[in-house]
């Protein structure tokens, strides 16, 4: 069987930033990080399992090896043979007893009795550096330790997409690529799971997931604890139904078992799940077998994980265009909040951020945050009244919300180019993730503020060297910062250069597509 599945070519329609009409055009090289995240510490294997389906390629493969084996020792010992035949015959035992003046002071000659043969490098006693020991090395590199933080980020390319897995090091403020997983189609959300669905195939058995949504009404919840792995666990939503004209000739199935509507005319039974791609996830962590998602097709619908069958259990059409975001409540489980670009909440596009009385609808403020479109916002799990943005105009800011109007902490530029999705960490909540139109994955640690450690009552930290922006794969970062907060000698000065990690084992899956942001 191949190694891996060939991607589907990515749809060539662009999504929409923030509640716009009117979609931008993608770049001529599209390279971006759609969405980003972050695993709960804790929760990650610190050793990765490799896939079972490798390890069974490997059971399969290992007779065959086996028999060539045997095959090329047969062949040496039958050459050896000859070999001592002929030495015999000509007398070539002796060939070098006869002392011959002319050869006074000449280097030894290399003969069959001065020469040493070993057959692996570990008999060899000239050869210090075994091979276990490289083998060692590499499993060393794939270790998760304790301190280290996963960063999730959905990139997109051309005609292939993935979700990476970054680790930061806190203690080096370091960030470089674990492993990826391929995707079938553009990554338009993920959102991390800590609930293993019933019945989830892998090897692992693990709770640390994630879900992603993409161009495709389907759900795919994959493990992050398993290398080369190329299916999902678990798959929400129905499959496509018959094609609309009866007869229709060419019938293909799917990936997920049903005819696909690209090539029979089908369409996704929309009492099973959603018939439109998928824009925005969340998982509760209040009550972990529910999983909110977020449609373009209008609506939003409510999933058990803990249901054998991973059945839709809700289904709210209350929106008129297409929902983009969707987040549960963090201390009420049974409150969710959805954003749709029928506009009946706020809009973004214009770079304002409005504030709501859930209770009763009314708006309490309204921002103007940035001077293009505000795509991502994010709230501080250990301080509730700070939270940050990000726009296309490539920087990321820290407000502290209180009252008329909110307060601007911070600036900074993160040289991610336009920014599309930005996150605090949970477990660390200085640190910010944000990812853009570079295709590079960031994390900020915003404890380089006076103004935000007051504010999150922490120390703040000496200035990392290279900056107090990580990125994955970047070479160097100039990172210009400003705050209202602030005065010119706090300012924090440019990043030099992160080392540089690569430690996936396999060749890096390209990716495909561009997330609708704009929360």
């Amino acid at each position: 069987p191949p190694s891996s599945p060939r991607p589907r070519r990515a749809r060539t329609r662009a999504p929409h930033t923030g509640c716009s009409s009117q979609a931008p055009a993608l770049p001529d090289a599209l390279n971006m990080i759609s969405s980003v995240g972050w695993v709960r510490s804790g929760v990650a294997r610190s050793k990765p399992v490799e896939n079972d389906e490798d390890d069974d390629d490997e059971k399969l493969n290992a007779a065959e090896v086996a028999r060539s084996a045997a095959r090329g020792v047969a062949r040496n010992a039958a050459r050896d043979q000859d070999l001592d035949e002929a030495v015999k015959r000509f007398g070539l035992e002796d060939y070098d007893d006869d002392e011959d003046p002319h050869d006074a002071g000449a280097m030894p000659q290399f003969t069959r009795k001065a020469m040493m043969f070993h057959r692996s490098n570990a008999e060899d006693p000239l050869i210090t550096l075994k091979d276990e020991d490289d083998e060692d090395s590499d499993a060393d590199d794939l270790v998760i330790q304790p301190t280290d933080k996963l960063v999730l980020a959905a990139r997109s390319e051309e005609d292939a997409s993935n979700i990476e897995v970054h680790v930061y090091e806190m203690d080096g403020h370091n960030l470089y690529p674990h492993h990826d997983i391929m995707l079938p189609s553009f990554p338009l959300a993920l959102e991390w799971v800590g609930r293993r669905p019933t019945g989830a195939a892998g090897s692992s058995g693990g709770n640390n997931l994630v879900a992603v949504g993409t161009f495709e009404p389907q759900i795919e919840i994959w493990d992050l604890d398993v290398l080369n792995t190329f299916a999902p666990v678990a798959v929400l939503g129905g499959d496509y139904t018959e094609p609309i004209a009866p007869g229709a000739a060419g019938k293909k199935k799917g990936k997920k078992g049903g005819v696909s509507s690209e090539r029979a005319g089908g369409a996704p039974d929309p009492s099973l799940g959603h018939t439109d791609a998928v824009m925005g996830l969340a998982w509760n962590v209040l009550q972990p077998n529910a999983l909110a998602s977020a449609s373009a097709d209008g609506t939003v619908r409510i999933w058990d994980l803990s249901s054998p069958s991973l059945a839709c259990v809700q289904t709210l059409p209350h929106h008129k265009d297409k929902v983009q975001a969707v987040r549960w409540h963090p201390s009420e489980p049974t409150v969710l909040l959805s954003g749709g670009f029928d506009k009946i909440l706020v809009s973004t596009e214009d770079g304002h951020v409005g504030c709501f009385d859930a209770r009763t609808c009314g708006r309490l403020w309204t921002l103007s945050a940035h001077d293009s479109a505000a795509t991502g916002l994010s709230a501080n799990a250990a301080a509730r009244h700070v939270f940050a943005t990000c726009s296309t105009d490539k920087l990321v800011k820290v407000w502290q919300a209180g009252g008329d109007q909110p307060q601007l902490l911070v600036s900074r530029d993160l040289q991610l180019g336009p920014l599309f999705d930005i996150s605090f960490c949970s477990d660390a909540p200085q640190l910010i993730a944000a990812g853009g139109g570079n295709g590079k994955v960031g994390v900020w640690d915003s404890s380089d503020s006076a103004a935000v450690c007051a504010v999150l009552g922490i120390n703040r930290i000496e200035t990392p060297v290279g900056g107090s922006v990580a990125a994955s794969g970047m070479q160097s970062l100039e990172v210009n910062s400003s705050s209202e907060s602030e005065d010119e000698g706090e300012r924090s000065p440019p990043a030099a250069k992160p080392k540089a990690a690569a430690v996936a084992k396999k060749a890096k899956v390209k990716v495909g597509g561009k997330k609708s942001a704009g929360k």
